[in-house]
């Protein structure tokens, strides 16, 4: 019986650890994963919006927008510049962290993606969205 309990904390606690760490923020101030995980996805879309509009409107002032559109979304998260770019610095330097970061990011990337084609789902003004229905 002893030797089960073992077994089991040794195998759960390093587990609890390890997803604690995980959305703990940095001892430098840096976001966390999952701070970092929804900036990085909000940046995505918010370059893509900015290489749609400027495919479609020649006169298009892309890389100032492209800015504009960045400094909306650390406003949007409640960070600034400073710290999502020293954020990023740490875990490029980081590469076992970028890693889960990566990996984090593309199974959220996939949940977005999926609610976007659930039935039912309505896009629009009105509609709780702005988007168009993909063709």
């Amino acid at each position: 019986m002893e030797f089960q309990f073992k077994k089991l904390v040794t195998s759960i606690v390093p587990a609890i650890f390890f997803i604690a760490a995980c959305n703990l923020p940095i001892l430098g101030g840096e976001l966390s994963i999952d701070q970092m995980k929804t900036v990085m996805w909000d940046m995505m879309k918010a370059d893509e919006l900015n290489n749609l509009q400027s495919t479609n409107d020649t006169g298009f002032a892309g890389k100032k927008m492209n800015f504009a559109y960045y400094e909306q979304v650390f406003k949007l998260h409640n960070i600034s510049r400073e710290q999502f770019y020293r954020s990023l610095k740490y875990y490029e330097s980081h590469p076992p962290q970028m890693k889960i970061l990566i990996d984090s990011l593309d199974l959220y990337a996939a949940r977005e993606r999926n609610k976007i084609y659930q039935p039912g789902v309505r896009y629009g003004p009105g509609f709780g969205g702005t988007a168009s229905p993909p063709n």
